[in-house]
């Protein structure tokens, strides 16, 4: 299972609980309120602390809203440079992560930039979040299905359980439940548990519950949250 670090947060100057909380009896779970409520405050963290190569957007009808996160991947793609000595023509140079000219190389990309689209939606059936995910502009000849999505989103340390069901479920396809588009996503049958193991008993704001969450299934298929966007700690009973 992905580990999860858990946020810390200050309380107010008057040591209240802060008035947004998922409630103590079902602190495992997400009410449509408090989804919309954290959706909001992630967008307009992402505003405040600009991360380069990631993108937040909300999508969907009001009050019934959703992430979106997209995310490059050209970094998974060797970089095309110019040949000095061919006429416009370009070979394929890989950049590696150690080169010292790393500072000084661009990846050029004439057609769109290869990403991973992240979709975050409450499901109201098993009152959690679910994450759904698309990539999008990959090259010609680079893996595809299921394939592509374990060698270029999914820790090669998790790649082992996310082929099976285990805590975090596994990686399925489905028609996305606003769009009907095929997508991948997964299987939320567990999150409420594992999300009862993390919080400890504890009260949970809903911006913390998302925070949570995305560090326990988003970084299964390489979703974070950029350091500068996390705030937050558990309230303890």
């Amino acid at each position: 299972m992905a580990s999860a670090q858990i946020p810390a947060i200050a309380t107010s100057s008057s040591g209240q609980q802060p008035q947004a909380m998922v409630h103590v009896e079902d602190r495992a779970f997400m009410s449509e309120r408090a989804f919309q409520e954290a959706c909001r405050w992630l967008l307009h963290r992402s505003r405040q602390v600009h991360s380069v190569g990631v993108s937040v957007r909300l999508a969907g009808e009001a009050g019934n809203q959703y992430l979106v996160i997209v995310r490059s991947l050209r970094d998974q793609f060797p970089a095309p440079v110019k040949d000095g000595s061919s006429n416009d023509e370009t070979k394929v140079q890989h950049v590696s992560a150690d080169s010292e000219d790393d500072d000084a190389a661009i990846h050029h990309f004439k057609d769109p930039v290869p990403s991973v689209e992240y979709n975050i939606l409450l499901s109201a059936t098993y009152r959690v979040p679910v994450l759904y995910f698309f990539l999008h502009d990959l090259p010609p000849g680079s893996l595809s299905g299921l394939d592509a999505v374990h060698g270029l989103i999914v820790p090669e340390q998790m790649r082992s359980e996310l082929q099976q069901v285990g805590v975090m479920g596994g990686i399925s396809m489905s028609n996305h439940p606003a769009t009907d588009l095929p997508a991948y996503f997964i299987h939320p049958c567990n999150t409420a548990d594992a999300m009862r193991d993390i919080t400890r008993g504890s009260l949970v704001s809903p911006q913390i519950y998302l925070q949570i969450w995305i560090g326990l299934v988003g970084g299964c298929v390489g979703l974070y949250l950029p350091s500068q966007l996390i705030v937050g700690r558990l309230q303890d009973d």
